[in-house]
Parts: C-alpha cells; structure tokens; sequence
C-alpha cells in the first residue's frame, strides 16, 4: 500500500483525512492547509509552501471535495490562496488524483498531462456510508429549527433513494410519523416494505398542508411555487439536494417559509466519520488498480514523459520506453497511399525501408540501424524532423548507463 500522500485543499473532511492517514504511518505532504491548526503538530505531516514541493515525492495526491465550486480554482477554504485547477493539473504530471465531484473538463486536463483521476464521490460504498451522516445531519437541523419535538411530528421525505431510504428510517426510530413520496412503483412497493406511508410524488400536492417537516432528497424541481402554495406556515423545508435543489427557494422565500438549503451535510455534521470513510474508499481504490501502487504510477510517469518536447529519463522505465518510441521509424507508419500528397514526415517515414533497434550487451550499446531510401528523401530529411527525437534516444541511454548509436545506411553518425 502507497505511504506517501498529498492532500491538497479541502473542507474539515480532508484535514481529519490527513490527520488519519498521518496517524496510521503515511508520510503526508500538504498544500492549501496552512490555516488548518490541528494538523500542525502531527508526525508525518509536512506543510509545504509550494505545490511542486507537495507532489513530487508522491504518486497519489488527494485533492478538495467537490474538487471546485467556481470551475476555475480548486477548493481550499482552508488557505488564503488561491490554485486555478490549470495550474494545479498541469504540476501532476502523471499521478493518480483522487478528489470529489469532478467537472467533465478536468478529465481533458488529466488527459494532456497522463494523469490517472478518479472521482470518489462515484464510489457506491462512498455514497451509501455518507447518507448516514446526511440523514443524522438532516434531523439535527429538524431538531434545532421547530419549537416541538419530532416525536409524534409528520414528515414528509421527498424521494427513496439511498438518502432517502436511511433517512426515513432513522425518522421512524425516533417515532415521527413518516410518510415518503416517489414516482416509481417499486420504489412505493419498497416504502411499503419498510413500514412507512407511500404516496407517489405526483399526488402530493393537497397532502403538503399535514406535514410539520417537509425534507426534499431529489435532485429536481418538486416543491414548485404551485405546490408551495399547500404547504402550511409554520412548516419547515429542508433541502438536502445538490444545485438547484428541489425546492423553489425564491418563492419559498417570498411566502416567509422557513426553507434550509443544507449541502455536504457529512462534512459539516461528521467529519471524522467521514474522512474513516474517504480513507477506507481510497485503500480500496488503490488495491482495484491492480498493481502495485508504485508499479502503476512509474508506468504513468514514464507515458508522460516521453514526449520529446518537454519529457526526459526519469526512471529505467521511462528510459526504456523513450528508446522503444523514438526509434520506431518505418513505412509501415504512414497510411496515406498517395505519394503526392507526402508532408516531411510521410516522406521521411516511408523512405525508411528497413529499421532495427540492437542490444549490444557485451559492449553495453543499444544500435538503432536503419537503412533509407535516399531516392525518396536525403538523410538530411531524417534529421530536421527526428533531430529530437535522437538526442533524447542519446540521453535516455546515458540514463541507462550505456551508448546509443545511429547507424544508417551502414555509416554510423552518432
């Protein structure tokens, strides 16, 4: 299992995150955390100035959730700097990034920099052991906001979901009066299952005056300003759905409805418990990728860095990998059939008729010999396009501890 980490940015959920996996062994490296007192006095937290110095000792970096709430930086409430997700992205090159609830445009910017991400928020063990602390947190805000107690109270929850389905229960065990909507018969069926009162969600409307709390766990609009009209004025809404919510919040307003929005409940109700949770989904992450954590991102890290126009050696790997590419050099790469139509490099490629790359072992050489047809493209050619691509053949075999030589058409010159 990996012991080194980056975190960087987050809510409380990611400093007791830090804090645990500092606590079991890890060395963790942190950036955007310097507000984030507790972590101070720790063993095996290192609090960094700058991001490169964060990641560069590590393969796994832990990032905010939701990773961004403006689509230009990456969350770090925590710090009174600022990280545009450009910049960050472009200093982890070819790590895994582990974060929550990821904009489709980051994927294209782990893409140009051969970074391996993924969203824990997507994780289904993730999701069912936060509705926990949602629903807990949901009641807490019932309890703390209505002048009676939930006992003997009628409550509405909108949705059976994983939410919703937690949530009704833990109701139900402090004897309220549950009553739970939704559209789907087998949903309904399962309600009934459970032993609370089903209504479907389209038939709610003339039902909404009964209720004392009213808590929406659907992503969509369903408490419209028309509904909201049957809703009495002394109920209280809570909202627990992502933006836009469910409940139309500006009428809700304007009719003097006490109406809670109330977001990432498990962060702000139980932190700890949730960063056990994050934790435990990120060991299982990593045990999924198959390989050695270490294994999987010098593979990572050798793809992203062996493009000729900032990549170089850093390992044996990518030094392999670098010699392998570059000298990869043939007529069969070109599938463009028409010959008048050649650029410099269908040109160069097709008039290479003949290319091996050798391994002297005894003298510790790696030979590439190529033979061209000069008919096609002088010599010359090959090196105003390929003049790159072998002076990091020449240094990837320095890395190795051995020669490279370019042989062609039987003259060596290099």
């Amino acid at each position: 299992m990996v012991k080194e980490f980056a975190v960087v940015g987050g809510d409380l959920r990611t400093i007791k995150l830090a804090k645990i996996l500092a606590k079991e062994g890890n060395m963790v490296y942190t950036y955007g955390l310097e507000k984030a007192e507790e972590l101070k006095e720790i063993k095996n937290i290192i609090f960094c100035e700058k991001l490169i110095e964060a990641v560069k000792m590590v393969q796994v970096v832990i990032g905010p959730i939701p990773f961004s709430s403006d689509g230009i930086n990456i969350n770090m409430p925590f710090s009174d700097g600022k990280l545009s997700i450009r910049e960050f992205m472009h200093n982890l090159n070819a790590k895994i990034l582990i974060a929550g609830t990821i904009a489709p445009d980051v994927y294209e910017l782990a893409n140009d920099e051969y970074i391996e991400i993924v969203d824990i928020m997507k994780r289904e063990e993730l999701a069912v052991l936060n509705t926990i602390a949602t629903a807990e947190g949901a009641i807490e805000i019932a309890i703390a906001n209505t002048n009676k107690i939930l006992h003997g109270s009628n409550v509405l929850v909108l949705g059976f979901g994983r939410i919703g389905k937690v949530l009704a229960r833990k109701l139900a065990g402090l004897s309220t009066k549950v009553t739970c909507a939704a559209r789907k018969e087998e949903d309904l069926a399962w309600i009934k299952a459970y032993g609370h009162k089903g209504i479907n969600i389209n038939q709610i409307d003339k039902n909404l005056s009964e209720f004392d709390v009213i808590i929406n766990t659907v992503p969509q609009m369903i408490l419209t300003a028309e509904k909201l009209g049957y809703v009495k004025q002394e109920c209280l809404l809570i909202d627990l759905a992502s933006n836009p919510g469910g409940i139309d919040k500006k009428v809700a307003k304007e009719k003097g409805l006490q109406l809670i929005w109330a977001l990432a409940l498990p962060g702000k109700v139980a932190p700890t418990t949730t960063a056990e949770f994050i934790k435990d989904t990120i060991y299982n992450i990593l045990k999924e990728i198959g390989m050695p954590a270490d294994d999987r991102t010098e593979i990572v890290m050798a793809i992203g860095n062996h493009d000729e126009g900032t990549g170089t050696a850093v390992s044996d790997i990518s030094a392999a990998l670098i010699l392998a590419d570059k000298s990869d050099v043939h007529r069969d790469r070109v599938t463009n059939t028409n010959m008048s139509t050649f650029d410099i490099h269908d040109r160069v490629n097709y008039a290479v008729t003949d290319a091996n790359l050798e391994i002297d072992a005894e003298s510790r050489k790696v030979i590439l010999n190529l033979t061209i047809d000069t008919q096609i493209c002088p010599v010359l050619d090959y090196f105003q396009i390929f003049m790159d691509r072998t002076m990091m053949s020449k240094y990837a075999a320095k890395y190795l501890h051995i020669w490279f030589e370019l042989v062609i058409n039987g003259t060596k010159l290099l």
